[in-house]
């Protein structure tokens, strides 16, 4: 029905996803932290996420963004610039300068297009950039890459503990072995000269 004459047509809003396609890989029960001030938004994607099995937790702010990731450290970031007092990027940044928080992948969402956003957001350290609207299956395709590769990131760093752990131990054998011969060198010799100053 058209709307009556001389009045205001109500505003269109941009949809968050363009599809509805779902993802065919089902997730882990990966822990995702979605940010954003737009309760709508937090909304959309907790559900959208919740349907492909990971844990999701909201935080409507930066600050209890922080406060949530010191409470219990995310394996994935969803992050909005757009924020009130402390926005998407000064997040990110407090976060990569923290040693316990610097290896989260973040992975910014906007309806920002803008080119010096998006440089913005990798220059902080954002891993990934996707402006609203945007396609669901795409959407979905980047989170798991992106928690694949922490995954992988992780699996490197744990051999390289176990690769660090089994040099010190032969370090460590090498040393007591080394030890052991020297000490056997000396007896040897003591014995030598003992035996020769009886003589």
């Amino acid at each position: 029905m058209p709307p009556a004459r001389g009045s205001t047509p109500a505003p269109q809003i941009a949809p968050l996803f363009t599809t509805s396609c779902r993802s065919e890989q089902i997730g882990k029960k990966d822990l995702i932290l979605v940010v954003d001030d737009n309760l709508d938004n937090i909304s959309t994607l907790s559900l959208l996420l919740q349907k492909e099995n990971y844990t999701v937790r909201q935080a409507t702010s930066g600050a209890i963004a922080l406060r949530t990731i010191k409470a219990q450290l995310p394996d994935l970031i969803l992050l909005d610039i757009r924020m009130a007092e402390m926005n998407g990027f000064e997040v990110c940044s407090a976060l990569k300068r923290s040693p316990q928080t610097r290896d989260i992948p973040i992975l910014f969402i906007s309806a920002s297009n803008k080119i010096e956003d998006k440089v913005k957001g990798f220059e902080a350290g954002g891993v990934d950039y996707i402006t609203k609207p945007f396609r669901i299956q795409e959407f979905l395709i980047r989170v798991q890459h992106q928690l694949k590769i922490r995954t992988l990131q992780r699996q490197l760093e744990t051999k390289n503990a176990q690769l660090q752990q089994d040099v010190y131990a032969r370090q460590r054998a090498e040393e007591k072995y080394r030890s052991i011969i020297e000490n056997a060198s000396v007896d040897n010799q003591s014995r030598w000269r003992n035996r020769h100053a009886k003589i």
